[in-house]
C-alpha cells in the first residue's frame, strides 16, 4: 500500500510523529481514487526534515512510500516500530540504514519478522545508539541474541 506523507515538508517545526497504518479494502479503493486524482508518490522528491521521533505501527513489507520517510529523517533520534512486519517494500530497506546514522533509541515491539535485520543495521550503521528495548513477547532467536550481544558490547548497553 503506498503511504503519502510529502505533505509533512509542510511543516518544518514538527519534531514527533506517529503513524498507524492501517489496512483493508476500503483503504486500498480510497488510495487508487487519490492517485486518480493526481496524487504523486514521495519517489519524486527529496527532502530533509527536521523530525527526530518517530513512532511507526502496522508496517507491511510491500508498503511504499517509505524510502522517502527513512531518507528525510536523518536527523531520527528516536524510533519506534511496533507490529511492524517490514520496513516497506524493497527499495525501503536500502534508504532505512539513512536514518540510524544519528538514532540515540530504538525501541521493536512485535516485530518478529525485522528484528534480526534491524539490530544487524543498527549495529553497522550507528554511532549513538543509548537504549534499545526488543519486545516480543518472550521469542528469541540464536540470531537475535547474537545481534543483542555486539549491541551490548559495541554500544556498553544493560540488557535487562
Amino acid at each position: 500500500m503506498p503511504l503519502f506523507l510529502n505533505w509533512l515538508v509542510n511543516f518544518p517545526s514538527l519534531r514527533e510523529l506517529s503513524i498507524w497504518v492501517c489496512q483493508g479494502e476500503a483503504l486500498e479503493q480510497e488510495i487508487e481514487a487519490n492517485m486518480e486524482d493526481g496524487f504523486s508518490s514521495n519517489d519524486d522528491f527529496d527532502a530533509e526534515l527536521g523530525i527526530e521521533r518517530l513512532c511507526v505501527l502496522g508496517i507491511c513489507s510491500d508498503d511504499s512510500g517509505l524510502a522517502w520517510v527513512w531518507r528525510s529523517f536523518t536527523k531520527l533520534k528516536k524510533l519506534q516500530l511496533r507490529s511492524c512486519e517490514g520496513i516497506g517494500n524493497q527499495g525501503s530497506f536500502s534508504s532505512f540504514i539513512m536514518c540510524l546514522k544519528a538514532i540515540e533509541e530504538v525501541e521493536l515491539r512485535t516485530c518478529r519478522s525485522i528484528v534480526d535485520a534491524v539490530l544487524l543495521k543498527l549495529v553497522e550503521n550507528s554511532n549513538s545508539l543509548t537504549s534499545l528495548l526488543v519486545y516480543d513477547r518472550g521469542f528469541f532467536t540464536l540470531g537475535l541474541l547474537a545481534n543483542i550481544i555486539i549491541l551490548q558490547k559495541f554500544y556498553g548497553l544493560t540488557i535487562c
